[in-house]
């Protein structure tokens, strides 16, 4: 799905909806009840960066992929020199290791297939460090109706 002008009033329409610092509270939460410091994260379907912005203002170095050059156009004006790719996270696959890797806001929802989503899975376990760690949330059947 490619968001065109959309991307550009996305933060204005989502806003009110997401608390994007309590997102950040409870990644960083996760990360310190699994004794987690990761230095280097790795964000699919980070979209406009609203995540990715919070994360790099705590000091984490972080890359984000999204599938839409428009959302990551809306990102680099707020990730001035963070590394964006645009990419569809069942194919984004690099040799460069992450600590940690993020998706979230359901974006795993977004890769539609079970053969796609087994890949997002692989590519991340590929990029991961040794004690790296993946969190992410989805949205039941029961959350979207």
């Amino acid at each position: 799905m490619q968001y065109g002008e959309f991307a550009y009033i996305y933060d204005r329409l989502i806003h009110a909806d997401i608390d994007y610092d309590k997102w950040c509270d409870y990644i960083e939460n996760f990360f310190a009840a699994h004794e987690c410091e990761p230095q280097t994260i790795c964000e699919l379907a980070c979209g406009t960066g609203n995540i990715t912005s919070r994360l790099v203002k705590r000091g984490y170095d972080i890359t984000g992929v999204d599938i839409s050059a428009d959302m990551l156009t809306a990102a680099a004006d707020k990730l001035h020199g963070t590394r964006l790719i645009c990419c569809d996270m069942s194919r984004f696959a690099t040799h460069e290791k992450f600590d940690a890797a993020l998706c979230m806001i359901d974006g795993i929802n977004y890769v539609l297939l079970p053969e796609a989503l087994q890949k997002t899975f692989n590519n991340v376990s590929g990029f991961l460090s040794e004690d790296g760690i993946f969190i992410f949330d989805i949205s039941t059947e029961y959350t979207l109706k």
